[in-house]
């Protein structure tokens, strides 16, 4: 005779992730829709403003996903301000804006974990691939201070309310001149992010530019690039 007791049933019980690999996840899994999306054609990044947009709606509806607990939330903020103690290379002055900050607010934990992510898209009209390369860099330093350092200041304007666990950069080209390019100029052959080169902390690299000093610049982490095609574009990113 059939008989089963229901208690016996093994009852399902969701246990989460920790809040850093569940951002990870929810930037991974946003990635590969970005990228679906732009290989069959779903969608068209015309620039910059384009990507940001558009990942981060895609980031905002796969969070949603991860909400489980009623008072789990993604919050997002694009453009966000930040202060630093120092001089940022890519504004040459201590304030910069973050593209796109992730805020996931754990309602089991009471925690709040946040990750600064920075973009790039270079189409191949553009006119300044030297200066490209060198902003790219200059972004990678940027989030590597993001994290290093977040501390909060008097200023309204300019407060840093989060202190980043974790960084993000995606940067996306129709141009191979930055995936595969045999060679570079001398005066900016330093700031080489091609596919499968690699960098290595606290090298110095010098921008030589035409009218004036030479810029230096100097990162404190590894770098291996790794370029993938999408459709008939080229996307690299790089987890902090």
């Amino acid at each position: 005779m059939y008989d089963v007791d229901l208690e016996s049933i093994p009852r399902y019980n969701y246990a989460g992730t920790r809040e850093i690999k569940m951002l990870k996840e929810i930037i991974i899994l946003s990635r590969n829709i970005l990228f679906g999306q732009i290989h069959y054609n779903k969608v068209k990044i015309n620039n910059e403003a384009d990507l940001q947009l558009h990942f981060s709606y895609i980031l905002k509806s796969v969070g949603d996903l991860f909400e489980f607990g009623l008072r789990d939330h993604l919050r997002i903020h694009l453009e966000a301000p930040f202060r630093s103690e120092k001089t940022l290379p890519k504004s040459e002055s201590n304030r910069s804006k973050i593209d796109i900050v992730l805020e996931w607010i754990s309602g089991s934990t009471n925690t709040v974990t946040t990750c600064a992510i920075e973009l790039k898209y270079f189409l191949w009209e553009g006119l300044r691939e030297p200066q490209n390369r060198y902003s790219v860099f200059c972004d990678l330093a940027n989030l590597e201070e993001y994290i290093r350092y977040c501390p909060s200041y008097s200023d309204d304007s300019y407060l840093n309310p989060w202190t980043f666990q974790m960084g993000y950069f995606l940067v996306g080209t129709d141009n191979p001149h930055y995936v595969n390019q045999k060679s570079y100029s001398k005066e900016t052959q330093d700031f080489d992010f091609r596919h499968n080169t690699t960098y290595k902390a606290g090298t110095t690299l010098t921008y030589h530019t035409r009218n004036k000093q030479p810029k230096t610049l100097s990162l404190a982490n590894n770098y291996h690039f790794l370029w993938q095609r999408v459709g008939d574009f080229y996307y690299m990113d790089h987890f902090f």
